[in-house]
């Protein structure tokens, strides 16, 4: 891990959403973005890009990309940990496993919070 100051609050962090994470009459995020996978997948928390939506999209194919406000993410109890420029991590994610119910809380809660950024913004954007 790289020895990087915390992340301002008011930074903007972007991540890769699947399709399937994606309700197909409302548009909006699902909470099954933010679900950790069965370990080793996932040990370090939910991977986000910090430098931008293209460069974040360039992640997964046929990817979406939504942006997160990291002040929110903490007021949720969790955090953004650079661990790679520009990846990072929202860390203290539990597992279903775990914790069912904090997973499921902290799912939801940043899936509202989650912004779908339209393809055309980040396909424009220069790298």
């Amino acid at each position: 891990m790289s020895n990087v100051e915390p992340l301002p609050c008011n930074t903007i962090v972007y991540r890769a959403i699947r399709p399937k994470w994606v309700d197909p009459e409302t548009n909006e995020v699902l909470p099954a973005a933010f679900v950790k996978r069965p370990s080793p997948d996932d040990d370090d928390g939910l991977s986000v890009d910090v430098l931008s939506a293209q460069s974040c999209a360039t992640a997964l194919k046929k990817c979406k990309v939504a942006s997160l406000h990291v002040g929110r993410v903490r007021d949720a109890g969790l955090d953004i940990t650079v661990d790679d420029y520009p990846h990072a991590n929202i860390t203290n994610v539990p597992r279903a496993v775990d914790d069912e119910t904090a997973a499921a809380r902290l799912s939801v809660a940043l899936a509202r919070q989650a912004r779908l950024i339209p393809p055309e913004r980040y396909a424009a954007e220069s790298p």
